[in-house]
């Protein structure tokens, strides 16, 4: 024990004992309370001082009722985790990658880290795009209007708690929402970021699956910055673990074909639902589900899926504009009166070097290289994410129908192919 101006201080442990990650032991303040807080995919997370009170805010605490995945619990039981926990996962691995990087504003960071996802509606993004259309809000403005206190969201708490923290709530609004382009808004949303570092590992324990295992600490030992973020050539086989990761999630879990039912039937609800205004913003899973059912169960969506009683797939055919096209001429007025419905997986939205996350750079000896070109892995990785299949899901009652129109007028050249 030290002490020091009347303060006592002690060392803590390191947190690495060896390569460009080794600290070591820490000055704390004693006066100071951290909060340690048990996290089954990072372990302990200690929360600073500063930070307990924005954990500890309404609008914080409403994300432990949003969960993480919306639906995918329809498939994977296991994934019940919400937006709150991901959140502090976010946090911790913002602090980390702060560290690594030499960042030097970690409270700005880790602040913003803990509170980029504070502005998701309900489900997370199973209805953002229906609920961005209605309300012309994505999350992401959502959370910067929120941590600003700006309207529909005036009586945020989160402006005052961050300005208590001697920080600055536009500056934490602009790196939470992806919209700062400076090294610290990179590390919140980049091409590699402490939000996936988090996602992938946590989605995968709580999903039950080892698809998205990932050696966060390697890749946390390899990464360097200049004005982005960029990774030493050592670090290429951590990085194409975290790529195959990504593309193994996507495809088994995030766009499993069930999963994607669940969430597209309940999505018609909430497009046919008249209640879904800015508000929506401030409400919980359970909240939209009363919501819903109030209005009279639009469609009789809400039960349906609640009960599991979900569409079955009727045919499945490699995407083209023209076939998509053609399905929804041929099964128009069964479209239209929600019993069947045409899903795209990949969604056509998912693409470019911002969704791929393609544009790594690689420090090669004193060159930069960008990492298709020196990985073969990431280059036939980014081919598989562009491997579209059509997918005409429909009720029971009338599957049949569906599948004979489709059959029968669709030409010959989409049914072989």
């Amino acid at each position: 024990m030290l002490k020091a101006n009347g303060v006592e201080w002690t060392r803590g442990a390191p947190t690495r004992t060896s390569g460009p990650m080794a600290t070591c032991p820490a000055l704390i303040n004693m006066s100071e309370r951290y909060k340690i807080i048990q996290d089954p995919v990072n372990g302990p997370i200690k929360v600073r001082p500063g930070l307990i009170a924005l954990l500890d805010s309404p609008e914080m605490q409403r994300l432990r009722q949003i969960r993480q995945l919306g639906l995918v619990y329809m498939v994977f039981p296991g994934a019940q985790h919400t937006r709150f926990e991901h959140s502090l996962g976010s946090m911790h691995i913002g602090g980390l990658m702060a560290e690594s990087l030499k960042v030097q504003n970690r409270n700005e960071l880790m602040a913003a880290a803990l509170l980029h996802d504070v502005g998701h509606p309900p489900f997370s993004h199973t209805f953002e795009e229906i609920i961005e259309k209605k309300t012309g809000m994505n999350h992401q403005e959502t959370g910067y209007r929120m941590i600003m206190g700006r309207e529909p969201f005036g009586e945020s708490t989160l402006p005052d708690l961050i300005t208590r923290n001697d920080l600055d709530p536009s500056r934490v609004a602009s790196i939470a929402a992806g919209m700062d382009k400076t090294l610290e808004g990179k590390i919140i949303s980049g091409t590699i970021d402490c939000d996936e570092l988090d996602y992938l590992r946590r989605d995968a324990y709580y999903c039950g699956t080892t698809l998205g295992i990932v050696d966060y600490m390697r890749v946390l030992e390899t990464i360097m910055a200049d004005s982005s973020i960029y990774i030493e050539e050592k670090g290429i086989p951590a990085i194409e673990e975290l790529l195959v990761a990504r593309l193994m999630m996507y495809r088994s879990v995030y766009w499993h074909k069930t999963a994607r039912i669940a969430q597209n039937m309940l999505s018609l609800a909430v497009s046919l639902s008249g209640r879904i205004d800015k508000g929506i913003f401030m409400r919980t899973d359970s909240d939209l589900i009363a919501m819903l059912r109030e209005e009279g169960n639009p469609a009789g969506m809400v039960d349906s899926v609640l009960s599991r009683k979900l569409y079955k797939t009727v045919i499945k055919l490699p995407y083209s504009a023209d076939c998509e096209t053609a399905i929804r001429d041929l099964i128009g007025s069964y479209i239209d009166s929600g019993k069947a419905m045409v899903d795209v997986i990949p969604p056509l939205d998912f693409s470019g070097s911002d969704r791929i996350k393609d544009d790594l750079r690689v420090k090669i000896g004193r060159t930069f290289k960008p990492l298709n070109e020196v990985s073969a892995l990431s280059r036939s990785l980014n081919q598989a994410f562009s491997a579209r299949s059509i997918y005409v899901t429909a009720d029971s009652g009338v599957s049949e129908r569906v599948g004979k129109l489709i059959t029968s007028g669709l030409p010959k050249a989409f049914l072989s192919s």
